[in-house]
Formats: structure tokens, C-alpha cells, sequence
């Protein structure tokens, strides 16, 4: 028998109901597509180029709640859950590796069935991810893309692969559950309130996670880069270790900005969401400045 692990909370229920974990008021909505359904949360102004929010690997559409309610006072904002993650679905039995391209044209057609053409799109980890392979294969579509703590990294082997999945086994249950990360003694109490999220999140995921994680390497991203035509914003906590991608994003961007926040975890836009939101805000305003968006 395989190991299993529950959610902390029903979360099924909670989607059921059209509320949003860890989102208190906020209520989402489910768009069918090939393949699936995304859940979305919609806020903000009903004018003007929307600005899509995506979340880490793991993660859900609440990662982005902070941020979401900051730049939703002069955008339209779409905080969206990943395919398999949060409570977007995929109906097909999980697979080994679910290939980024799959999850990119789940949210391109998301998209056209809400009717945006085109958009700001932001996403940290996985979400900047799957944002940035949409950039390559639709350029006319992302008026700029924020990477936000993500992997740059070329396609991987499939020995590699395989070298991860014996590097993380202990994360995870027998059938590839994520099993949660011990929560240090002596964090702040938003350390500890992320960290306690995150588990969650990555349980709600379940074996989509490691699935996820296994179709990105193994198609990569760094190859689609020379693809992306706007303009690029590259944010990342000062100690990250997602900075060593710094020089390919110098290299292979066309329009390429960095910058880095004074925190210590890879994801500034949940350590400061206020900061996250005001460098957004001064690159989208440098872009549009330039005629470049």
C-alpha cells in the first residue's frame, strides 16, 4: 500500500465552496479547458492590460495575495493556479513528468476563454516558468514578463532527472506525495506563517508537484529565452541562489532588467510584498516610457 498524507485542512471543501485558502473574503472561479480547469482569482480594475500572477512550484494563487491586493488599485489583476496545483485540475491520471508545454497551453487557452489578449504576466518559481514558455510560443500575447525567484536552467538529462528524484526521495511519500518540510524552531512569525502555508499548498499540489518539477527539466527553459521578445524584469532576494541565472538573462534577453531585495528567502514577493510591488511598478512605468510596453 502506498503512503498517504491529508491536507491540514479540507481544501477540497474550501474550493468547492468558491472561497480561496488562506485568502480570507476573497472568492475564485474555475475555467474549463483542454485538459483540465484553472482557478482564478480576479481583483482590481476592469480597464487597462491585465496583469497575471502565477505561483511557485507547489504553491497556489494565496502566494500572491499581498502583492495582488497592492497593484490592484490602478490594474486588473489575475492571481492563477497552476495546472494540478491549488485549485486548478488536470483530468488525467498523473504522469511521471508533466511537460511545461502541457501547462503553458492550458493557461493560453484560459486566457482566450476569458477573453484577454494580452498581458502583464508575473510568476515566481514554476509560474515564471510556465509564463515564460507562453512568452515564447505567443510573444504577441505577454506585454512584459517579471520572473520572480525562478530557474533559468537548460533542458536536463534524464539521468539527471533521475539523480534529482534520488536527491529529494526523502521529501516525499513512497507514491511522491510531498511529505512537509520540518519548520525550524526560532522563526518570525511570517517565517513560520509561510512556512506552515507552503506545506500546505504543496500537500493541496500532491504528486503533481514532483511531476511538475521533473517536465520542466527535462524540457528546460533556458533554450526558449532567445524566443521572448518584451520586455524582462528579473527579481530575486539578494542571497538566492536562482541569482546564478543572472548572467544568462543578460546574455539572451533582447530587454533585461535586474534587481535585487534586501531578503534572505527565494521568494521576495512573499517576504516583501510591498517592495516586490514598487520595483514591479517602477519597470512596468521604465517600459512603458521606452515605448517598449
Amino acid at each position: 500500500m502506498s503512503e498517504t498524507i491529508q491536507a491540514p485542512d479540507n481544501y477540497a471543501e474550501v474550493y468547492q465552496r468558491g472561497d480561496v485558502p488562506h485568502w480570507p473574503g476573497v472568492r475564485g472561479r474555475r475555467v474549463q479547458v483542454d485538459g483540465g480547469a484553472i482557478h482564478y482569482v480576479e481583483l482590481g480594475r476592469a480597464e487597462g492590460t491585465p496583469v497575471m500572477l502565477m505561483h511557485k512550484l507547489g504553491g497556489w494563487a494565496a502566494d500572491w495575495r499581498h502583492v495582488a491586493e497592492l497593484i490592484a488599485t490602478d490594474h486588473r489583476v489575475l492571481v492563477v493556479d497552476a495546472p494540478g496545483h491549488g485549485g486548478s485540475t488536470l483530468d488525467k491520471e498523473v504522469t511521471w513528468a508533466h511537460p511545461i508545454t502541457e501547462s503553458s497551453a492550458m493557461i493560453g487557452q484560459f486566457l482566450d476563454a476569458i477573453e484577454i489578449e494580452r498581458i502583464h504576466a508575473m510568476g515566481s518559481s514554476l509560474g515564471g516558468v510556465i509564463s515564460t514558455q507562453l512568452a515564447s510560443e505567443q510573444p504577441d500575447r505577454i506585454v512584459t514578463l517579471s520572473l520572480v525567484g525562478v530557474s533559468l536552467t537548460a533542458r536536463q538529462s534524464l539521468e539527471l532527472t533521475l539523480a534529482n528524484d534520488r536527491a529529494v526521495r526523502d521529501l516525499f511519500t513512497s507514491d511522491w506525495t510531498p511529505l512537509p518540510f520540518p519548520i525550524a524552531s526560532g522563526l518570525s512569525e511570517q517565517e513560520h506563517r509561510l512556512a506552515v502555508e507552503q506545506n500546505a499548498s504543496r500537500v493541496q499540489a500532491g504528486r503533481w508537484a514532483r511531476a511538475s518539477e521533473r517536465g520542466f527539466g527535462l524540457i528546460g527553459i533556458e533554450q526558449r529565452l532567445q524566443h521572448i521578445t518584451a520586455p524582462v524584469f528579473l527579481l530575486n532576494g539578494v542571497n538566492a541562489r536562482y541569482r546564478r541565472y543572472e548572467e544568462t538573462a543578460r546574455s539572451m534577453l533582447r530587454d533585461i532588467h535586474i534587481e535585487t531585495l534586501d531578503v534572505e528567502g527565494m521568494f521576495p514577493h512573499q517576504e516583501d510584498p510591498e517592495a516586490t510591488a514598487a520595483r514591479w511598478r517602477g519597470f512596468i512605468a521604465d517600459a512603458r516610457d521606452r515605448g517598449a510596453a
